[in-house]
Parts: C-alpha cells; structure tokens; sequence
C-alpha cells in the first residue's frame, strides 16, 4: 500500500517521512528494552537517540546474537535483496547501517530542516533486536 502510494504521488514527505521516523524510533526502543533487560530496570535508560551508540551499549553476547541474526534476515528481505539487486556496491553490514542511520529518528522527523539518508536494513535490525529480547525473556510475547 505505501508502495502504490509513493508511486502515485513521489511524495517522500507524506509517506516515507512518518515511516521511517516511526520505524527508527522502534529500533531505538527495542534497543532500550533490551539495554534495561540486561542491566536491570533500576538503572537510568539512556537519554539517547543514537542508534549505533545504543547498540555499543549492548553486552558481547547481545550484539553477537543481533549481528548473527540481522545477516540471516538481510538475505531473505525483500527490500534489501532489491536494494542489493539494483546496488550490488551498498553496504548493508549491520555496523554501517546502524553508523548512516544513528540519527535517522532526529533527522526524518524533521526531514524538512535537512536532507536524510534512506533506511534500507530496518526491517531485519528490528527482527534481529526483537529475537534476542524473545531468548532473554521468552514469556514476552
């Protein structure tokens, strides 16, 4: 649906925009549920949007799992092996997608002070964070 849409209007601000806003805050809120699952609920969650910096606060074996999951899923995503299809020289190593994308929440949600990079792998860092809070806390549902 937001395909055809785009499509028909090429109109990034109405519909990209809110996606990508919505999506990158996602992330950063699994990666923060996570951050407090390891460390315990009484400690302060980071008063940070940064995307890379708040993966780099995640324990080894956490980041381990994410990477490991995250290349599986990029394989198999259809956005990205299109991506990937049209652009054999991207990169979408989950180290430079959370490094290009660190501020995508700041910069998308306010696309119109500034011009934004696209978010190519969101979908397969969402699995893969979600994944790894489903093996810590698999009640969760």
């Amino acid at each position: 649906m937001l395909s055809e849409k785009l499509l028909l209007s090429h109109d990034l601000n109405t519909y990209i925009s809110p996606y990508i806003t919505v999506t990158s805050l996602a992330i950063e809120l699994y990666l923060k549920t996570l951050y407090l699952i390891e460390k315990g609920t009484g400690i302060a969650v980071p008063r940070k949007h940064n995307l890379r910096k708040l993966y780099g606060l995640l324990g080894g074996d956490s980041q381990k799992f994410i990477k490991i999951s995250y290349d599986e899923h990029i394989t198999k995503d259809p956005i990205t092996c299109n991506i990937k299809k049209s652009r054999p020289d991207v990169d979408l190593e989950l180290e430079t997608v959370l490094e290009e994308m660190s501020e995508a929440f700041v910069n998308w949600r306010y696309i119109f002070e500034k011009r934004a990079k696209g978010f190519p792998a969101a979908g397969p860092i969402i699995r893969a964070v979600r994944e790894r809070i489903r093996t810590l806390c698999p009640d969760w549902q």
